[in-house]
């Protein structure tokens, strides 16, 4: 991709000393001003930096009349790198340069064809693909013969080089047919004197057909025998080329493989034990929430268990009070019965009225002491056999706490038993895809390991034909071996008509070898031609796409006719079979297709910049497209319609370069949104540009 970047100039055509600088960057820009005010003199000097040429007039006087001097430096990238040409004309001086960086790749007259093979085109391509100037009759793709356009489309589809390849096919076969001709010539001369020496030769004629046909043979077999050496080689290498892979296979298949089937029959089967250990047990999901349950429920009973005790302990304790109470009532009353009248305690002696009515009095104490006693007895048994059954309770807990607490140690286990079994199961899902790809390898390694033993057959039966090719050629040499000696006997006639011969054997074969090159030849040359045509066929068709969108909006129809003209059959293969004419046909309004010619000056400025405009969009290669007084010769309508098209194209692909619209109408300013405004004015006789 060619990208100008920027220009720098001073006094050529009609500006001064002053030095003018632009940068070019992708969008649309205008060049306005007043006629004769140096609008095309602008794009000259970018023709003129890059060809030492341009449109509106030649190199030597593009050089303003009052400077006598000139200078342009004009900057662009190729591919990512950075040159610029610099252009000086003086007098008789001329410099002309090419510098990379700052660095300077060459200068002088030798300039112009290196920036052409560098950016790709020449200066007629130029000003028919990338400049529509105001000298449209310059413009030979539209006015030129059928010829002058195939040889401009050419250069601007860079076809020359099929053209020049076929024509230097063309010499080259010419040169084979001299030479060819030559031979037979010889050829003939051979045979004439292999006639009269046949003459002499007459009663040896069996023995040289003999000698001939061995002759024949042994080239056939020797040249049969040409491969044997590689073929052996080559048997030798498939041989050890199979071996590897039987290396490779053991290694694979009983080593490896062996290997992998082991850790994966270990690991299944440790999955399997593990399933059987689990189906033993039994695993409560909520052991936590029953172990705590059972805890808080012991806790509970404990505290009664306390609060019994306690009630017991204050029980028995009034149980030995009562018990302590009424053995001393009944050992009262038994004093009173057997101290007959005397008081136990103070021993004075008491009325038989009074030890009755203490008596009755003990009596009464010690029967309601012994019902509190039974009742407190009563009472304190219930609380033993309370806090006995709450024991038990306490018992039944623990052991449910034990059971928990064991169940949760199987839980544990039970988890570490699946966390175990999960790696093995990953382990197994890891090893059995391994060892799916080493079967996989294994089988591809068969694969090869099968082809090769079907080579080795081939190489085989090849090896068994060369053998006995080998042995037909002792034979054969051998029975060679007789005849010559026979016929060295015959002395000189006999040599000299072996040596003539040997002489048109070589002819010959030099002759075919010369025919198969001339035939080789004619191919390349309708090769390069067809290729050309299918090139020229497949752009143009581009180009004739791009016509039709741009040209529907003035009611008008162009295209671009390739005609391929070949001669008859006969001639069909011969050096010079195929001719290339391009024509170029524009109807309006369906009406039937004329040439170009016929159409007014606005219709043909109309297509001149639509073809302009196809064929910067068909060439991607470089970045500047100049069209200059486009609006000269059209009406209002068609003004409207150019300038409507050209807001289309300033959102499409055409945006991606630097187009610059060349004239003199100031309205043009407002029609379109323009990336720039360069206006262009006199002063003082010299163009000056100002920048909007």
């Amino acid at each position: 991709m060619i990208v100008l970047k920027s220009i720098e100039w001073q006094g050529f055509y009609s500006y001064g000393d002053k030095i003018n600088r632009f940068n070019f960057s992708p969008g649309f820009y205008l060049i306005v001003g007043r006629n004769g005010a140096g609008k095309s003199s602008f794009l000259n000097l970018v023709s003129l930096a890059l060809f030492d040429n341009s449109p509106s007039s030649a190199k030597f006087s593009a050089l303003n009349d009052k400077i006598k001097k000139g200078y342009i430096k004009l900057s662009f990238n190729k591919d990512g790198v950075d040159y610029d040409v610099v252009y000086e004309r003086g007098g008789k001086y001329f410099n002309w340069c090419l510098f990379r960086g700052d660095v300077e790749v060459v200068s002088g007259k030798d300039t112009g064809d290196y920036i052409e093979r560098l950016i790709g085109f020449g200066y007629e391509q130029f000003v028919n693909s990338y400049y529509l100037s105001q000298n449209s009759n310059s413009f030979k793709i539209l006015f030129g013969s059928p010829s002058d356009r195939l040889g401009i489309l050419s250069r601007i589809f860079s076809l020359d080089r099929f053209f020049q390849l076929s024509e230097l096919a063309k010499v080259s076969a010419d040169d084979l047919e001299n030479k060819i001709d030559l031979k037979n010539k010889d050829i003939d001369g051979y045979k004439q004197r292999i006639d009269v020496l046949s003459g002499l030769l007459k009663e040896k004629d069996e023995l040289l057909s003999k000698r001939d046909a061995l002759l024949s043979n042994k080239v056939s077999l020797e040249r049969d025998l040409d491969g044997y050496g590689a073929i052996k080689n080559e048997l030798n290498e498939v041989k050890e080329r199979i071996a590897n892979l039987d290396k490779e296979i053991v290694d694979k298949s009983k080593i490896k493989k062996s290997n992998l089937l082991y850790e994966l029959d270990r690991a299944k089967d440790r999955v399997r034990r593990i399933d059987e250990e689990l189906s033993g047990y039994n695993v409560i999901d909520n052991l936590d929430t029953l172990l705590n349950k059972a805890i808080e429920d012991r806790d509970i009973v404990l505290k009664e268990i306390d609060n019994l005790s306690a009630i017991r302990d204050k029980l028995s304790f009034e149980v030995g009070g009562l018990a302590r109470e009424k053995n001393e009532l009944e050992r009262d009353i038994n004093n009173i019965l057997s101290g007959e009248g005397r008081c136990d305690r103070c021993g004075s002696y008491v009325s038989a009225e009074s030890l009755l009515s203490y008596k009755n009095e003990l009596l009464d104490r010690l029967k309601k002491a012994q019902n509190d006693y039974v009742e407190k007895d009563k009472n304190l048994k219930e609380v033993n056999n309370k806090i006995f059954d709450l024991k038990n309770k306490i018992s039944y807990f623990d052991k449910e706490i034990d059971k928990y607490k064991y169940m949760m140690t199987i839980r544990d286990k039970v988890n570490s038993l699946m966390s175990e079994k999960e790696e093995c199961i990953r382990v197994i899902e890891a090893k059995s895809i391994e060892l799916e790809k080493l079967n996989v390898e294994i089988e591809l390694i068969f694969g090869e390991r099968n082809k090769l033993e079907d080579e080795l057959i081939k190489l085989n039966n090849q090896a068994e034909c060369l053998e006995a090719c080998k042995n037909k050629l002792s034979l054969l040499s051998k029975d060679l071996y007789y005849i010559d000696d026979r016929l060295m006997s015959l002395g000189r006639v006999e040599a000299e008509y072996n040596g003539c011969l040997n002489e048109l054997n070589k002819l010959s074969e030099s002759l075919v070898s010369l025919r198969n090159d001339f035939e080789s030849y004619k191919f390349w040359i309708k090769g390069f031609k067809e290729m050309a045509i299918l090139k020229l066929g497949f752009l143009v068709e581009k180009i004739n796409s791009y016509l039709e969108d741009f040209l529907k909006y003035f009611g008008l129809k162009c295209w671009i006719d390739v005609l391929e003209e070949k001669k008859g059959e006969k001639d069909l293969f011969t050096l010079d079979s195929f001719k290339i004419k391009v024509n170029i046909f524009v109807s309006a309004d369906d009406k039937e297709a004329v040439p170009i010619e016929a159409y007014s000056g606005g219709e043909k400025q109309l297509i001149m910049l639509a073809l302009v405009l196809s064929i910067g969009k068909s060439l991607p290669d470089f970045s500047w497209v100049a069209l200059d007084e486009i609006f000269g010769f059209l009406d209002e309508n068609n003004k409207s319609k150019v300038l409507d098209l050209l807001t289309r194209e300033r959102l499409g692909d055409l945006n991606k370069k630097t187009l610059f619209i060349v004239t003199h109408d100031e309205e043009i300013k407002s029609a379109l949104d323009w990336s720039g405004v360069i206006e262009v004015d006199k002063v003082n006789g010299f163009s000056e540009v100002s920048y909007v």
